[in-house]
């Protein structure tokens, strides 16, 4: 709550071969585009609007960067996360 955060997410899983087991844009080249019901973050090609959702929610909007995550660790300002999905690793939150 200190830093007033939004919301966030546990990003970027991957498979065992190293690539993204969800949807993935890097600089506007989508890496990974599966159908999956993972959540992300992203940010808009002219970089004026955030993205946090399922990637497939946005099919119009071009998009610079998105990143999958596993599920909600914070939503609509409330912690959601259960105490054994937290882990000490990156996490992206606005």
């Amino acid at each position: 709550k200190t830093g007033n955060c939004v919301a966030a997410i546990n990003g970027g899983p991957f498979n065992a071969d190293g690539n993204s087991s969800g949807p993935l844009v890097v600089q506007g080249q989508v890496q990974n585009n599966h159908k999956t019901s993972l959540i992300g973050f992203g940010i808009s090609k002219q970089r004026s609007s955030y993205i946090l959702g399922n990637y497939d929610q946005f099919p119009s909007l071009p998009i610079w960067n998105f990143v999958s995550g596993f599920g909600w660790l914070v939503h609509q300002g409330k912690n959601v996360a259960a105490r054994s999905e937290v882990a000490p690793r990156t996490a992206i939150g606005l």
